[in-house]
């Protein structure tokens, strides 16, 4: 709620550290921002905070390793997301979520029903397979045909 994302801000802005999960859905509202090809809702927040306080951003993962437990890995988000505006930096940090997801997919938590964040994608998780991909693909279609010049 406000009073955490002041709570986030302060502590920013002190030189704290705090950790935020980029690729939630908003409850409400939110932008359509690609991920994956799909305008999906979106929080712009992380990025916003990464701006206006000029923090550094690192981007956090973890991956199991042969020992039953996990090896954390620590990276530089793209400068580029203090140049640009909040949706944008959203895109640069949906951007790296997506190669990581592509390089590890066995490890993403896919359980996280992040597609039904889009319209015509609610009932995603609730129809057949092959139902399911038609509706990405047409989404998709759309969204590529919606962002060409005329």
């Amino acid at each position: 709620d406000e009073s955490g994302v002041r709570q986030i801000f302060r502590a920013l802005k002190q030189g704290g550290t705090t950790v935020i999960l980029p690729d939630h859905s908003p409850h409400q509202g939110g932008e359509l921002i690609k991920y994956f090809g799909i305008p999906l809702s979106s929080s712009n927040l992380s990025a916003k905070l990464i701006q206006k306080t000029k923090s550094k951003a690192l981007f956090l993962y973890a991956i199991r390793n042969d020992h039953q437990g996990f090896d954390m890995v620590v990276q530089p988000i793209d400068e580029k997301i203090y140049q640009v505006d909040a949706n944008q930096g959203t895109h640069i940090i949906y951007t790296a979520l997506e190669k990581l997801i592509c390089q590890y997919p066995e490890h993403y938590h896919w359980s996280y029903k992040r597609f039904k964040a889009h319209p015509k994608l609610k009932q995603i998780y609730n129809v057949p397979n092959k139902e399911a991909m038609e509706m990405v693909t047409s989404v998709r279609n759309d969204a590529i045909t919606e962002s060409e010049p005329l």
